[in-house]
């Protein structure tokens, strides 16, 4: 069983005469089990509203304090991270000091906002959004969260209401996310693009990025390149060699312990069988010679791709 955890420190170890000890509440969390001690450094004090939670983000964990709605999807690196469990209840705030608390040490604050808003608060101005492949992902239409974030020196932090000035349209409260500046480390390695789709002897510059847990690059060191159907160069230039198929370019960070791979797809003589739109089409095939059950009758159709010599078999049926 996980719970959240309270570190008490008491601020005078030898009371004096007629004066009570003073002690000092300091909000540490730890996804600890049952028996555990406190494993987690300080890093907030001071938590407003009382009943808000801080804990450690994990997926299956309640969104709310006040609803059962649960995280389903973390990106790379936000898992076990500190974060504050709001109250839906709250959601349509409009004052300007919501939530407040002391940061003990400098640290990354991220509000997690919902998707489906026409516009996000004021007080957000000035905050960097993450890009969408940093994602937290809880029940639609708000999902996946839009994440802003924003460095704060140590001491107090106060987030204006969910819908405060210049809000419109937010469903669903926000959260917060709290990451200490000293563990924002790499966690993934980046190529773009994506993917390619080349002719033979054709060339694709590709690019590596190293991320921290916002999706911030970061230095990546030496990358190290290596592709299937082609060739790469030291710098990332992939060209493609003669053969038709589909291939593959590998990045890696060995400082980092990343790596991440793009599709390539090399074409044929006449060039990629390319779908643009779907659609139905009918063949009609006649077997005059054909005396038995029609109902009885398989039939398999094999379409050849001029191009590429692709095949693609199909089976087919009586129709009347």
């Amino acid at each position: 069983m996980h719970r959240s955890r309270y570190l008490v420190k008491r601020m005078s170890e030898n009371a004096v005469a007629g004066i009570l000890p003073t002690w000092l509440i300091l909000l540490a969390v730890g996804a600890c089990s049952e028996g555990d001690g406190v494993a987690d450094a300080t890093l907030v004090a001071g938590l407003t509203p009382a009943q808000y939670e801080v804990a450690r983000l994990g997926v299956g964990d309640q969104y709310y304090i006040d609803h059962d709605y649960t995280i389903s999807e973390l990106g790379p690196g936000l898992a076990d991270r500190l974060w504050i469990r709001t109250a839906n209840a709250d959601k349509g705030s409009t004052t300007d000091s919501a939530i407040g608390f002391t940061l003990l040490e400098e640290a990354a604050v991220v509000v997690g906002y919902d998707r489906s808003a026409a516009s996000v608060p004021a007080w957000l101005a000035g905050w960097e959004e993450a890009p969408a492949s940093v994602r937290i992902v809880v029940p639609a239409p708000i999902s996946p969260l839009r994440l802003f974030h924003k460095t704060f020196a140590p001491g107090p932090v106060v987030l204006g209401g969910n819908l405060a000035a210049g809000a419109q349209g937010a469903e669903s409260m926000y959260t917060v996310l709290l990451l200490p500046t000293a563990e924002l480390a790499p966690v993934a390695l980046q190529l773009a693009p994506a993917g390619a789709t080349l002719d033979p002897g054709q060339s694709v510059q590709f690019s590596a990025s190293v991320i921290d847990p916002l999706g911030q690059p970061i230095g990546a060191g030496t990358i190290q390149w290596t592709a299937t159907g082609g060739t790469i160069t030291a710098q990332g230039r992939y060209t493609a060699g003669a053969a038709p198929g589909g291939y593959r370019v590998i990045a890696q960070a060995p400082e980092h312990g990343l790596a991440d791979t793009a599709q390539v797809s090399i074409t044929g003589p006449g060039g990629d069988l390319q779908v643009s739109t779907w659609g139905r089409a009918v063949l009609a095939l006649d077997n005059a010679t054909y005396t038995g059950n029609p109902f009885e009758l398989e039939v398999d159709a094999t379409f050849t791709h001029g191009g590429s010599g692709t095949t693609l078999t199909l089976p087919g049926y009586y129709a009347g």
